[in-house]
């Protein structure tokens, strides 16, 4: 039981493998911006730490210029690399799938697998 409290205190999940004392495997994403036809497309090869890493914690390990609002679950992400979302009225806005599905959640919240591919489209909105 204590060892249970002191996991969740330090942030790390309560899982078989943090029991069992193995560390678990960092995690490895493909992360690609896609800005449409308004600069060249951008991709990164990165390698998390283990833990609940979600989308915004890849972001800023690849060191992307961001302007978000919020925190967590409420994280919105209104600009990356000085381009708004509705920038001029243009009517297109960040959001991201994972393996090709569009997220369900906000980047603060989604969860990422290994080997999991995250692409930022500056689009049109699009609905799950």
């Amino acid at each position: 039981m204590i060892l249970g409290v002191i996991l969740l205190l330090n942030g790390t999940p309560l899982t078989e493998q943090a029991l069992d004392g193995t560390q678990p495997a960092s995690i490895h994403v493909h992360l690609i911006i896609d800005y449409q036809d308004f600069a060249p497309s951008e991709e990164y090869s990165l390698v998390l730490p283990p833990g609940n890493q979600t989308v915004y914690n890849a972001m800023v390990l690849a060191k992307l210029d961001m302007e978000t609002t919020g925190s967590g679950s409420l994280l919105f992400v209104e600009a990356i690399n000085d381009i708004r979302n509705n920038q001029d009225g243009n009517y297109h806005w960040w959001q991201f799938w994972v393996d090709g599905e569009l997220a369900p959640v906000g980047a603060g919240s989604y969860v990422l697998h290994d080997d999991a591919v995250v692409e930022w489209r500056y689009t049109h909105p699009q609905m799950l």
